[in-house]
């Protein structure tokens, strides 16, 4: 039974490396630790959001775009904030290992603050990140990754506020794309040899009626 699992398993994340895909959309969930002095309580909320990935076969680079959300966000004064987030990152793909398929990310992005307290603004930031993901369909993956993120924050003397995010979701890809290929080169015109067949025409004489009777 553990031996048909397992090749299941394999046979899956075959199917996946076998064919490219245009798109990955990824529902996302996860955690994120606050910098102690933007005022969060606990320092650390709840997140969500969705991630959306255009590949190409030129290149393993592909764009992303990311948005988050977290609601009501607690302070530890008292009050409570919702939290935006909307990221452009360029992801690269590295080459499929043991069934993982590990990634790295960076990009900008911006991070809106509804009720902004103990200095936590909103503001743009620069996010760095890395993961995997793990074939187990045709056009499924389960996706793993952690994104680390410095705001800039002229109240905090130049200083980035930081924030580490634990992600963790479902990969759907979608739109397949062949590899292109190169036309075939002409090959050089092959001389075709005609034989010439003679044939022997032979020619029967009649015979002479020796005899004269006909």
């Amino acid at each position: 039974m553990k031996k048909k699992i397992v090749l299941s398993l394999l046979l899956a994340s075959t199917l996946v490396v076998a064919s490219d895909y245009k798109y990955e959309i990824s529902p996302m969930i996860g955690y994120n630790i606050a910098e102690g002095n933007l005022g969060m309580k606990d320092n650390g909320y709840f997140i969500g959001g969705l991630e959306v990935q255009a590949n190409t076969l030129k290149s393993k680079l592909s764009p992303e775009l990311s948005v988050f959300h977290s609601h009501h966000v607690d302070y530890k004064g008292g009050g409570n904030t919702n939290i935006t987030r909307g990221a452009m990152n360029g992801v690269y793909t590295f080459d499929q290992a043991n069934s993982l398929i590990p990634f790295a990310k960076m990009g900008v992005g911006i991070e809106n603050i509804s009720n902004e307290q103990a200095n936590n603004n909103t503001g743009m930031f620069v996010d760095a990140g890395a993961g995997l993901k793990v074939p187990f369909a045709e056009h499924f993956a389960l996706k793993l990754e952690a994104v680390y993120m410095a705001k800039i924050n002229s109240d905090h003397a130049g200083n980035a506020d930081s924030n580490l995010v634990a992600l963790a979701g479902l990969t759907y890809s979608f739109g397949a794309q062949k590899a292109q290929t190169r036309a075939p080169e002409p090959k050089p015109a092959e001389h075709v040899q005609k034989e010439v067949t003679q044939e022997e025409v032979v020619i029967t004489k009649p015979e002479i009626d020796s005899d004269g009777d006909g």
